[in-house]
């Protein structure tokens, strides 16, 4: 899904639902998830994971440093596709920004 802003600045969006995996990291970073939104035109690529467990499980995992280092072309693994992906995990009790604070929506808002 694409939207564009009143400025003209565009958002790509892909969807992912996580039904328990053992490796919510391996199955958010698969290299088809990550191909197909690096190729998007859009100035912000954003992947929304709908996810189970609370924040504080997946910060002890280490799932949002990770992702970091996707973002930030740094995984020594899977980074190859997933430089500037803006990640958006939807949790039990919280959402998850990466890298934080980013604009992730046109009008500004989760």
């Amino acid at each position: 899904m694409r939207v564009t802003d009143d400025a003209g600045d565009s958002f790509g969006y892909q969807m992912k639902r996580l039904n328990n995996p053992k490796n919510p990291f391996d199955s958010i970073a698969k290299s088809d998830n990550l191909g197909q939104l690096s190729k998007s035109a859009a100035d912000s690529k954003i992947m929304l994971v709908d996810g189970q467990g609370t924040v504080a499980e997946w910060q002890a995992r280490g799932i949002p440093e990770e992702l970091l280092q996707v973002h930030r072309g740094e995984h020594p693994v899977k980074s190859e596709k997933g430089r500037g992906i803006l990640f958006v995990l939807r949790l039990d009790d919280g959402t998850i920004v990466i890298p934080p604070g980013a604009k992730v929506d046109p009008r500004g808002v989760l």
